[in-house]
């Protein structure tokens, strides 16, 4: 038995299309879950808060192993398949899931073969820079890149940053409004 999901990141050396598979299928079974319950938020995502550190927050339960073999196949392939890596960036971005849509924003972030303008371009098409939920993963791209980013796109950064959305939040979901990602 595992006793600790931080075991993927020795195991997965070269990943399976099916563990990919496996994990992907079931994070989205689980938002498939939470969306026939009802649930206007995401329980993955409130429980791994930070999916640099999912063994502090959830490692050693079912969703934690999940999300960290998520995680670690992610970065495998980013280090060692490029074009593998960018089309599971763009799958998850597309998911169900929030966690497997923040995972793709890490993704971006980690993507050191992405030029800065292309990953800020990506936030900027997401409209990333406020949306409740992705606030780590997005500002982990923001200080990857903004640096190194060309003058015009800095600027777009920045007037996006300067456009504050009105977010009608009922008493009810203080806290929770928004986590679903949609």
């Amino acid at each position: 038995a595992l006793r600790s999901a931080s075991c993927f990141r020795a195991l997965v050396r070269k990943p399976s299309v099916l563990l990919v598979s496996i994990v992907a299928a079931h994070l989205e079974e689980i938002a498939s879950l939470s969306e026939a319950y009802d649930e206007s938020w995401d329980p993955v995502s409130m429980r791994i808060p930070d999916l640099d550190k999912v063994s502090l927050h959830g490692g050693r339960s079912g969703l934690g192993v999940l999300v960290e073999a998520a995680r670690d196949t992610l970065l495998w392939l980013i280090q060692n398949s490029r074009k593998r890596a960018d089309g599971l960036i763009e799958t998850w971005w597309n998911a169900g899931s929030v966690v497997l849509r923040r995972l793709a924003v890490f993704g971006v972030a980690h993507s050191s073969d992405w030029p800065p303008d292309d990953k800020l371009g990506w936030v900027l098409e997401r409209d990333l820079i406020y949306k409740v939920g992705f606030g780590q993963e997005a500002s982990a791209v923001l200080k990857e890149a903004f640096r190194a980013a060309s003058p015009e796109v800095k600027d777009r950064i920045v007037g996006a940053a300067m456009t504050v959305h009105q977010v009608p939040v009922s008493i009810g979901t203080i806290g929770y409004a928004g986590l679903s990602g949609r």
